[in-house]
């Protein structure tokens, strides 16, 4: 057995260990776990830490050193306490799922359905992520194609996806989505992406708080290609630890064909809207991820433009 199968399989043993944990302990204890193991993390992880501060000071500058750091801390317990409730999905029931995660504007749906169009429900790895698209799935009776990241190691990657699928939703890797998110929007079915990491500097460049940024250009292109909607659906938490799923319809009905102008303006209507949620609500988004690490001066042209000048 190699090396990095052993690793595989010594994480795997630890992930079911502290599932088996998590399953004993009511929804607001492991929650309350969640919240401590993050809390741990953010002093422990000190590059994770550092990288956070960074994005803070980049994306909110507006704010207090102490003000980001206090944002910073909350977003590690947030992340961990999603992480937990994951490992909690399987104690869930369809109705112990709607009350905690009540789905908002639900109509939505049904009207956009009813124009014989699939639909794209867009969002960011916000609250969370993972719960928003089943409980949506549970609250409409519609099942949906979840586009995911998989997880490096295949153990724990199985174990993920059983969560996703619990109630009826299923997944397809994001290298290999093209086909089926085509196939099922143009039958009229249902998709869920979250777009907000980092890109290939090939892609779209859009602004993101301020900055040029590139950004996946598929939920856009799906969108146009297909012509489905678009809902911008996010999962955020509440005091009380249950979640409010938000919804809402983005409009782009002037923007007529598949066009690359029509992709960039729709990828920037997009990205506007994610901003103006996570500066809602800035320590539920995972400022954790190196959005910024590409910049501007990376941008495709960029160089060839400067060198004319020269």
């Amino acid at each position: 057995m190699s090396a990095k199968r052993v690793n595989h399989v010594l994480e795997y043993a630890g992930f079911g260990l502290l599932t088996l944990v998590v399953q004993l302990l009511p929804v607001k204890a492991a929650q309350r776990l969640g919240s401590a193991l993050g809390g741990l993390a953010y002093r422990v992880l000190s590059s994770r830490r550092a990288i956070t501060l960074d994005n803070l000071a980049k994306g909110l500058p507006e704010l207090s050193p102490e003000k980001r750091v206090e944002i910073a801390r909350n977003v590690f317990r947030g992340i961990a306490t999603s992480f937990l409730e994951i490992l909690w999905f399987p104690r869930l029931t369809p109705e112990t799922l709607l009350a905690f995660a009540r789905v908002e504007n639900a109509h939505l749906v049904s009207e956009a359905l009813a124009k014989g169009r699939g639909l794209i429900f867009l969002s960011a790895h916000f609250g969370n992520w993972e719960i928003g698209a089943q409980a949506v799935s549970v609250r409409t009776g519609k099942p949906m194609l979840m586009i995911v990241k998989p997880q490096s190691n295949p153990f724990v990657d199985r174990a993920v996806n059983r969560r996703r699928a619990q109630f009826g939703c299923w997944v397809v890797p994001m290298g290999e989505s093209v086909r089926p998110v085509l196939k099922n929007l143009e039958a009229g079915g249902l998709v869920a992406v979250a777009a907000d990491q980092s890109a290939a500097k090939q892609s779209i460049w859009v602004r993101f708080f301020g900055r040029e940024v590139p950004v996946h250009q598929g939920p856009a292109a799906f969108a146009l290609k297909t012509r489905a909607q678009i809902v911008m659906s996010f999962a955020v938490r509440q005091d009380d630890g249950t979640y409010a799923v938000t919804m809402k319809m983005l409009d782009f009905d002037d923007l007529v064909g598949y066009t690359p102008e029509n992709v960039e303006e729709l990828t920037r209507r997009h990205v506007q809207y994610t901003e103006e949620m996570i500066r809602r609500n800035p320590e539920q988004w995972m400022w954790t991820h190196r959005r910024w690490k590409t910049g501007p001066e990376e941008k495709p042209g960029r160089q060839e433009a400067t060198d004319a000048q020269r």
